[in-house]
């Protein structure tokens, strides 16, 4: 799942990249004539691997109506396949990873108001505490101890030359 949702979008700018140079070569090297100004217009093919993947899919659908449309019976022969094939392929992807996003949301979103939940009751029993121990804040720690994350710091000591070891 995690490489189709990494490779389709390669596959399918790499795709739309070799579209652009078979399209300037039908047109003779200029970018006005068409075929190539029929797909993309003032848009090269580099400004279209920039955009999302939504709009990249919905690019790709309005090519293969161009294909479709087009009385060059050679382009639709060469290109309509693939376009279909790298279009489907990144729509699919594209769909996965929200499905796969959206059935992650509610569990994080549980985990989050757990751990808020939980961090209001030790603000509760902390103030408990310092209600039963007033000005007895080491006793106070003492019972909180457990409930704390320890940040370990590395000790750096003195160096008095080079490691015994090192020799």
């Amino acid at each position: 799942m995690n490489r189709s949702r990494t490779r389709a979008p390669g596959r399918w700018g790499r795709h739309d990249s070799a579209f652009g140079r078979a399209l300037l070569d039908a047109a003779s090297g200029k970018r006005e004539n068409a075929p190539y100004s029929l797909f993309y217009g003032a848009t090269p093919p580099s400004a279209i691997n920039a955009y999302g993947v939504d709009r990249q899919v919905e690019t790709g659908r309005t090519f293969l109506r161009l294909l479709a449309a087009d009385s060059g019976a050679a382009l639709r022969a060469a290109w309509a396949a693939g376009w279909e094939a790298v279009n489907e392929a990144l729509a699919t992807a594209s769909r996965a990873k929200k499905d796969a996003t959206l059935a992650e949301a509610p569990h994080s979103v549980a985990e989050a108001l757990y751990v808020d939940d939980v961090n209001k009751e030790l603000d509760r029993l902390e103030g408990d505490l310092l209600k039963l121990f007033p000005g007895d804040r080491a006793t106070v720690d003492a019972f909180l101890a457990p409930t704390r994350t320890v940040v370990h710091k590395k000790k750096v000591a003195p160096s008095d030359g080079p490691h015994p070891a090192a020799e």
